[in-house]
């Protein structure tokens, strides 16, 4: 075997055993998430949308937590961009403290139940992902941490709160 062809298996092996695999904490691959074609004309993808959501969770350290998030993306594409607005109510002294945060919005779909989840993942690398279980047009539901298909129930929900073209 001549140089040139051991170099190549050598450098074909490093680029093999580079590639990441899409796995979550305990190791298994993840479903398959929705992608779409850069070359997609946009006129299938229908309008640009921003979606508005609001909604008021239960907190330990505070009376709640409200979260005012804001989806801009083609009305038929799984993928968008995303602003987050937390505000803890009365945490620090009794006032209020909120962050902010941007990020990427991606679709999960479930292909044993066909259950639709959004990700959201933050720009900032240290944020946290955050999991939104779409029940209907109007209502999507926070999942916490591991517990996935967990059914946080009504407290847990952020409603729409308006729609807009762009």
């Amino acid at each position: 075997m001549d140089f040139k062809t051991s170099l190549l298996i050598a450098a074909s092996a490093i680029a093999l055993c580079s590639c990441k695999c899409n796995r979550n904490e305990e190791g298994r691959i993840q479903p398959v998430m929705y992608s779409q074609n850069a070359w997609t004309d946009t006129v299938e993808l229908g309008d640009l949308v921003t979606l508005e959501y609001e909604g008021t969770i239960p907190a330990a350290s505070c009376p709640g937590i409200r979260y005012e998030l804001s989806i801009s993306c083609y009305e038929n594409s799984g993928n968008g961009r995303y602003e987050l607005k937390t505000t803890y109510l009365e945490a620090e002294n009794g006032k209020d403290e909120s962050f902010s945060e941007k990020g990427r919005r991606l679709t999960v779909r479930n292909p044993e139940d066909s259950t639709v989840i959004w990700r959201l993942i933050p720009d900032d690398e240290t944020g946290e992902k955050i999991d939104l279980l779409v029940r209907n047009d109007s209502t999507v539901t926070i999942l916490g941490g591991k517990k996935r298909k967990t059914d946080n129930g009504p407290l847990y929900d952020l409603k729409l709160a308006g729609k807009s073209n762009l």
